[in-house]
């Protein structure tokens, strides 16, 4: 099931982000976040709280966010979330990330995810692109991406040096009109 995550999910979101880190670039996985290993020492209750307050700002205001979860049962095991830039003057854009535990890849949810979102996104007037960010070398993300109508507009090569690791980050595009 695909719903859009309330603030009474967001411990349930947390945990799953928090086991969806710890796959990056492990047990064979590519590096997919540049800040996974950090995200060990986070606190629940600052994310918590700020997930509150995200998640319940109106669209015409920066600092909003939007996240629909994918569940099996109880738990959530996927994401995707739109949310504003910070400056009043980008409210036009948002940025789009998305995260899959190991188990549910390749079956399809990702793709649904990304179409939940992005049909959201075409519905807000004041919404005109999305922008998202994706390592280089992930390139079935990439190859979804496209064919989901994104564009690379960016490479920035060496952006992020994880576990020895340099990683190029890919920076794409969508159009909503």
């Amino acid at each position: 099931e695909i719903r859009r995550a309330t603030v009474a999910d967001s411990k349930t979101y947390f945990t799953h982000i928090m086991r969806h880190l710890a796959e990056s670039g492990s047990d064979g996985d590519i590096h997919f976040h540049p800040l996974a290993d950090s995200w060990q020492t986070r606190e629940m209750k600052t994310y918590v709280d700020r997930y509150a307050e995200s998640w319940t700002k109106p669209i015409d205001q920066p600092g909003w966010e939007v996240v629909w979860l994918l569940f099996q049962g109880e738990i959530a095991v996927g994401h995707v979330f739109l949310r504003s830039l910070t400056a009043v003057s980008s409210l036009h854009r948002s940025f789009l990330g998305i995260g899959m535990e190991r188990h549910v890849r390749g079956r399809g949810w990702g793709r649904k995810l990304m179409a939940t979102a992005i049909a959201w996104a075409r519905e807000q007037s004041s919404l005109d692109y999305v922008d998202l960010y994706v390592f280089a070398h992930n390139e079935k993300a990439r190859a979804l991406y496209a064919k989901l109508g994104f564009v690379e507009s960016e490479i920035n090569r060496d952006q992020f040096r994880v576990r020895g690791q340099k990683i190029d980050d890919v920076h794409m595009v969508l159009n909503l009109r």
